[in-house]
């Protein structure tokens, strides 16, 4: 959605997510293009896992494309989209809250992943185990 100065909408556009029960997104950037990358959560209508989504769009609201990282745990009460950066080269790192895990990751441009790191905080003695998601 576009709001002009006093806050009334210009545009708006709905992107739509199939076999999507819920979504939201919580980070919005511009990148150098002009174009906007959105960067959410969208709820799987059979299994109910969360899904993170990415979106590019133009300034316009035209979809470039969608990617969606289902990273396969059925905790959508814990399951949070945190923060993503635009890097100076165009790649992107976020990261994502899924209970007691926390996934870093970097894609390129194009919501490709170039790496994916889990890290997971252990028992209350403060073990902490961290997972390469690349293999």
């Amino acid at each position: 959605m576009k709001l002009d100065a006093d806050g009334n909408v210009t545009r708006a556009n709905t992107l739509e997510i199939d076999d999507s029960e819920a979504g939201c997104t919580f980070e919005v950037l511009e990148n150098s293009d002009g174009n906007y990358y959105l960067w959410g959560l969208s709820k799987e209508l059979v299994t109910g896992n969360m899904r993170a989504i990415l979106t590019e769009m133009t300034s316009e609201g035209e979809i470039l494309w969608s990617k969606e990282y289902d990273f396969g745990w059925n905790v959508t009460y814990a399951y949070t989209v945190n923060k993503l950066y635009l890097l100076p080269s165009g790649e992107m790192q976020m990261m994502i809250a899924v209970f007691g895990n926390v996934i870093i990751m970097q894609t390129d441009a194009d919501g490709n992943i170039i790496w994916g790191k889990q890290s997971s905080i252990g028992p209350p003695d403060g073990a902490e185990k961290t997972q390469d998601l690349n293999g």
